[in-house]
């Protein structure tokens, strides 16, 4: 048999028959999301995640989350400890507040996925999602260049891969 014809029929009956998580996990789920290319480059920087089941996807996800909020949180606190305007002072005091949200919103997702909640699990996303969004409109309607747009972006790129992964697991459901 032609090896090209053997990969061909090979591929084809892995999209056909067997469920896409076991095939390709990380492009199926990427194209799902708003970024292909951040969820492509964040889960693929994890060697486990290649192997891994939706749900260990999930996982993983949730703690590039957590490793992502935690230094943005720790960014805001050295911008604030450098900073002597009183507006910036107080932008930057309320992304403090969006981003520990954010950390909460985090440990709730993690119950809800140990739990199989994922309905709930989808929903937490859009909090986490919303944490970035509010901390990065206070810049705007501070009138202040925001030092923080790629980590509120990323934070919302985070939270889209967390929902898709969310919606899969339900089967679709949501």
């Amino acid at each position: 048999m032609n090896t090209t014809l053997f990969f061909n029929l090979l591929l084809l009956s892995c999209l056909l028959l067997v469920n896409p998580s076991k095939c390709d996990n990380i492009s199926y789920i990427c194209y799902k999301t708003q970024d292909p290319k951040f969820c492509k480059s964040t889960l693929g920087s994890v060697p486990s995640a290649k192997t891994a089941t939706t749900t260990e996807l999930e996982l993983i996800t949730l703690n590039l989350t957590g490793v992502s909020v935690v230094a943005t949180n720790n960014k805001i606190q050295a911008l604030l400890s450098e900073t002597i305007d009183p507006n910036l002072q107080a932008l930057l005091t309320q992304c403090g507040y969006d981003y520990k949200d954010a950390l909460i919103n985090l440990e709730q997702a993690t119950n809800y996925l140990n739990d199989k909640k994922f309905v709930e699990l989808a929903f937490t996303s859009g909090c986490i999602s919303n944490d970035g969004i509010t901390c990065e409109s206070s810049f705007q309607k501070g009138g202040v260049n925001s030092p923080l747009t790629k980590e509120n972006n990323d934070l919302s790129s985070f939270a889209n891969i967390i929902q898709v992964i969310a919606h899969i697991l339900a089967g679709g459901a949501l």
